[in-house]
């Protein structure tokens, strides 16, 4: 992703290493736990949890996402990935 980083501004290059260098105690067991629980019971999970995916969604379709780091950081994702062959 060099080329890439290059182009993403700067203080979304210390929003990346700041959310990916230290994930925080526990980060990765919880993400994982979840991540297991969707895939192994995924009906159950999204009624135990639909409200949460609701505004969560709804957050991501929100301005104040849109203009957030990590709204910001996705947008440049997506057009790199674009611009790299990888999303269409």
């Amino acid at each position: 992703m060099d080329r890439a980083d290059s182009d993403i501004p700067d203080d979304l290059k210390e929003y990346l290493d700041e959310i990916t260098l230290n994930p925080g105690s526990g980060f990765m067991e919880a993400a994982s736990s979840s991540i297991n629980e969707a895939v192994s019971e995924t009906e159950k999970y999204i009624a135990d949890h639909y409200e949460e995916i609701e505004s969560y969604l709804a957050y991501k379709r929100s301005e104040e996402y849109e203009t957030a780091p990590a709204g910001r950081l996705e947008k440049e994702l997506r057009r790199f990935n674009s611009m790299s062959g990888y999303w269409h």
